[in-house]
């Protein structure tokens, strides 16, 4: 059987293996659709070239939302799934094949050594393993379902322990049959601490100007219904309160 993008789950699942394996140079088809017609075993159609106007004039492809392709052009090479596994080629080159898993039948995992892993179903049945990713500890972006968008996931996320191991799930009612995370799909770990660092400056400054204030107050006869009022809302109460502890 020739794959093409007809039957585009194993296509995509096909090409994915391919980017994903260290061995020679790889090349991604681009093409374009065309009506088919059988008759006794043979396209008929075989012969139509690519898009055209009636003077046979090749027509340019237009670009879909998601990137993709319209005006009868495929464009395989613009498909998420494939593109992101160019950069997955891309950041795991120079590294072999390891740690390879398979369950006796048609569902495989590896990793290419400390950069990349991939997985792939292609059984009638859900994979549902803890495997072994070879990747640090850490949430990554499947750039199979989606891509990593700044600090989140567009599709599925797998988080990896310290062990290098992750539940990896792929159903057969997904549209792909593959998962891969690699190193650029991280997602960064201090994110939620960096984004909360401002505030906590914030308040250890209110805090210690509050602390500053309530010595002034115990040690010297400042007027307090000026020292009440230059405060913020609210913290007129804490100081008051802080007066009375010891």
């Amino acid at each position: 059987m020739i794959l093409t993008f007809r039957v585009s789950k194993w296509y995509k699942m096909a090409t994915a293996y391919m980017l994903a394996w260290p061995y020679g140079y790889t090349r991604v088809m681009s093409s374009y659709y065309w009506d088919q017609w059988w008759e006794n075993g043979q396209d008929k159609n075989d012969w139509i070239g690519p898009p055209h106007d009636g003077s046979f004039n090749i027509i340019s492809p237009s670009f879909n939302a998601d990137g993709s392709c319209g005006n009868g052009w495929i464009c395989e090479h613009r498909w998420r799934q494939i593109y992101n596994m160019v950069e997955f080629r891309n950041v795991a080159h120079g590294t072999d094949m390891n740690d390879w898993w398979d369950n006796g039948s048609n569902q495989i995992a590896f990793c290419r050594g400390n950069k990349g892993f991939l997985a792939i179903n292609n059984d009638g049945w859900d994979l549902k393993e803890t495997l072994q990713t070879c990747l640090p500890a850490g949430t990554y972006c499947d750039v199979i379902s989606g891509s990593k968008d700044g600090g989140s996931c567009t599709g599925k996320s797998v988080t990896v322990g310290g062990d290098g191991k992750a539940y990896i799930e792929i159903t057969t009612m997904e549209d792909d049959g593959v998962l891969a995370i690699h190193a650029n799909s991280k997602l960064p770990s201090h994110g939620v601490v960096l984004h909360l660092c401002p505030w906590f400056s914030i308040l250890l400054g209110v805090c210690i100007q509050w602390t500053r204030i309530i010595r002034l107050l115990r040690t010297s006869s400042y007027d307090l219904a000026w020292v009440f009022n230059s405060l913020p809302a609210g913290a007129a109460g804490v100081v008051a309160i802080s007066m009375i502890l010891p």
